[in-house]
């Protein structure tokens, strides 16, 4: 009777000292969790902020190519018209090279 109740007693101390175990394990997994939630939320506003700026500077490219093309071209015409016909190709031209280059 006294070796079962010693044996009950180290099973219970044993039970018990694997809770505590468990309930540190699970303090630290959540302290963890959280601290990963928190990258994760860094992350996605430093992405957020990235694609805005390659965004911008899409546009950038896209109108600095633009006034590239226009500045190569000759602008007028031997009659001294602005010579549109040419531009607006250029234009959609290089338009549709930026657009493929980015993948639009």
């Amino acid at each position: 009777m006294v070796s079962n109740r010693e044996s009950a007693r180290r099973s219970r101390m044993r039970t018990k000292k694997q809770i505590e175990e468990l309930q540190q394990q699970v303090e630290q997994l959540m302290i963890l969790n959280h601290n990963l939630s928190e990258k994760v939320i860094h992350l996605l506003e430093s992405n957020h902020q990235i694609l805005q700026e390659n965004s911008q500077l899409k546009e950038k490219v896209s109108s600095l190519q633009i006034l590239m093309a226009e500045m190569q071209i000759p602008m007028r015409n031997v009659d001294g018209s602005i010579n549109d016909r040419v531009v607006n190709h250029l234009r959609g031209e290089t338009l549709n090279r930026t657009n493929a280059f980015f993948g639009r």
